[in-house]
């Protein structure tokens, strides 16, 4: 199969990280030898990845299917753009565990386009609403497009902000594949911003929302991004966790403040607590696009040199915490070789520990 399929095949597992190409061309040399291994039950084991991942990529190996599936995505009018292509946004490209492709209706953005995610509660308040929906316009006035999720709530709200400004455009980022309206009530928003802009998913066609795939699908969100703006939020909230995912992607983190009695503001708050600029007005964010530091060229630890062992456990992390149980079981390594190079990855700044027996693997930016 040409190189297109072999990638479209990776994709059609769902949450495929580029880490995990990677991982199969340096079993087997090339992707093309990996899907020959697979597809043919060549292969029970890939040190570095998970049974239940080798498992799925054997169950979608036939490649009459592969081939049918993709003219079935080109007949609905849905794009596929994979990790090498030139055209994939070069701020996703760079950051932690970048999807291995992107299906999407629309155009994706250009990698000149400034991009601020606007982000917030599905259950917003009024003024939520409202700030959501004014500074998403002014963003889009200035000439900056707007990502979020098209969710209920905030989401709706910038995304409708940033379809009547008037240089903007605006990407929604769904947990299930493009070929679904999630929710259902927001088709005609659904229709406006693949009308200006895209809607994009790692997801593969006929993908139905499900509660896991929305904190991977926020890493995109971000990751699409200069900066990351948290309209409002409670304190444990999927908008925090993309606010946190872009700290880790070294974006600008804004949010607007609120009455310490809100509980759509204690989220916010905590943010500015923690460093996120606090915004009062869209000028609050306009200004930091003068800083060249947000165009600094971003670099993953997964592209540097690390010892054999080292590169085995790094290539088991992201930036959603991983429990160290799902390491061994993933690594195949003894449990004490396990925290041993858990550790050392640690003082090198490579890992971090979030929690008691969780990790996840932090970006270094040069």
């Amino acid at each position: 199969m040409r190189d297109e399929l072999l990638m479209f095949w990776l994709s059609l597992e769902g949450h495929t990280a580029k880490i995990k190409y990677d991982i199969l061309v340096a079993n087997y040399g090339s992707l093309y030898e990996a899907y020959e291994a697979i597809s043919k039950g060549k292969c029970n084991k890939i040190k570095g990845m998970g049974e239940r991942h080798l498992s799925r990529l054997k169950e979608i190996s036939s490649k009459s299917e592969i081939i049918e599936k993709y003219e079935k995505m080109l007949e609905k009018g849905i794009k596929y753009i994979n990790y090498f292509d030139k055209a994939y946004p070069d701020k996703l490209r760079n950051i932690c565990s970048a999807p291995v492709g992107l299906f999407y209706k629309g155009e994706l953005p250009s990698n000149q386009e400034k991009i601020i995610s606007v982000v917030g509660s599905r259950d917003a308040t009024e003024k939520g609403l409202y700030y959501a929906r004014k500074m998403s316009e002014e963003l889009s006035d200035n000439g900056v497009s707007i990502a979020s999720g098209m969710a209920l709530g905030i989401d709706s709200a910038a995304h409708l902000g940033a379809l009547q400004g008037e240089k903007g455009k605006t990407y929604a980022v769904l947990g299930c594949g493009v070929d679904i309206c999630y929710p259902l009530n927001n088709i005609e928003l659904y229709l406006k911003i693949i009308d200006k802009g895209a809607v994009i998913s790692e997801f593969p066609m006929g993908v139905q929302p499900m509660k896991a795939n929305f904190p991977q699908r926020n890493r995109i969100i971000s990751g699409l991004s200069d900066g990351v703006f948290v309209v409002e939020a409670r304190e444990k909230s999927g908008s925090l966790i993309t606010a946190d995912m872009g700290l880790e992607q070294g974006k600008n983190i804004y949010a607007l403040p609120g009455r310490s009695e809100e509980p759509l503001s204690r989220g916010t708050n905590k943010l500015i607590q923690f460093g996120a600029k606090l915004v009062n007005d869209v000028n609050d964010i306009l200004e930091d696009f003068d800083f060249p530091v947000l165009n600094t060229k971003q670099e993953c630890v997964q592209n540097l040199t690390l010892e054999s062992g080292e590169k085995i456990v790094y290539s088991t992390l992201c930036l959603i915490p991983k429990h160290i149980s799902e390491i061994l079981a993933e690594t195949g390594l003894d449990e004490g070789e396990l925290f041993r190079i858990l550790l050392w990855l640690e003082f090198k700044g490579y890992v971090r520990r979030t929690s008691f027996e969780y990790y996840i693997a932090v970006p270094i930016y040069i």
